[in-house]
């Protein structure tokens, strides 16, 4: 991915030192080297999602895992309501739920819109206007509108971002859990900053035992009147 964005910059006519220097800091000050194309050079934003993010043969690294997909579909839907939050556009965040075999489990995903510097928060059918991405606090509150959470409502995030982590939590997201698979952890561990840490997906029932049936226990028939609260994976 890093390859192809770096190419994208060189076709822009930019030599390789100046590509580079552009490409980190359009990801340090936007979040993306998207955002930053976007703001400062004329491209075609649906071209660069073409050229990076669709190009990348995903089919060939990415594989469903039975235990994880058994575990998603354990949540308890008269609970917990389901979205994925992401940095990509829509075309790529479908195609990697997808190949997961999650995109039946996710009820929306919340995105950032290449085609539009100013729409970059989107639910499926709702579109909420937002110039932000993770982990800047606007992209979380918005992401709270578009999935038209009440106030006091519980958000069980999980991210591999420590940075959206420590984001979400200053807003009041306490059932964020980082996932690190590098940590090689046996169960959810409390790092010394307070960030709940997880090295296994399936590691999720262990931090967050209230929304789950018990494996012998029928799926749940959602609630008309459940809580929109928000699972982002």
């Amino acid at each position: 991915m890093v390859d192809r964005i770096h190419s994208y910059f060189r076709s822009l006519g930019l030599e390789n030192a100046e590509a580079e220097h552009l490409h980190q800091r359009y990801y340090k000050e936007y979040g993306l080297a998207i955002r930053g194309l976007v703001r400062h050079h004329t491209i075609d934003p649906l071209d660069y999602d073409q050229k990076c993010d669709a190009s990348l043969p995903l089919q060939k690294v990415l594989r469903p895992d039975p235990k994880v997909v058994a575990m998603m579909k354990r949540i308890d839907k008269r609970k917990t309501r389901i979205f994925a939050l992401t940095n990509a556009y829509k075309v790529h965040a479908r195609r990697v739920l997808s190949l997961l075999q999650l995109d039946s489990i996710v009820e929306g995903i919340v995105y950032c819109d290449y085609a539009n510097p100013e729409l970059y928060v989107d639910l499926r059918a709702v579109q909420i206007t937002s110039s932000s991405c993770k982990p800047e606090p606007e992209f979380f509150l918005a992401a709270q509108e578009a999935v038209r959470a009440s106030p006091n409502i519980r958000h069980y995030f999980v991210d591999d971002s420590l940075a959206n982590i420590k984001q979400a939590l200053r807003l009041g997201w306490q059932d964020s859990v980082h996932f690190d698979e590098t940590l090689k952890l046996q169960h959810p561990e409390t790092s010394k900053e307070g960030v709940v840490l997880i090295s296994n997906l399936l590691h999720l029932q262990m931090a967050w035992p209230d929304i789950f049936e018990s494996p012998n226990e029928p799926a749940a028939a959602p609630f008309a009147d459940k809580p929109a609260s928000l699972q982002a994976i």
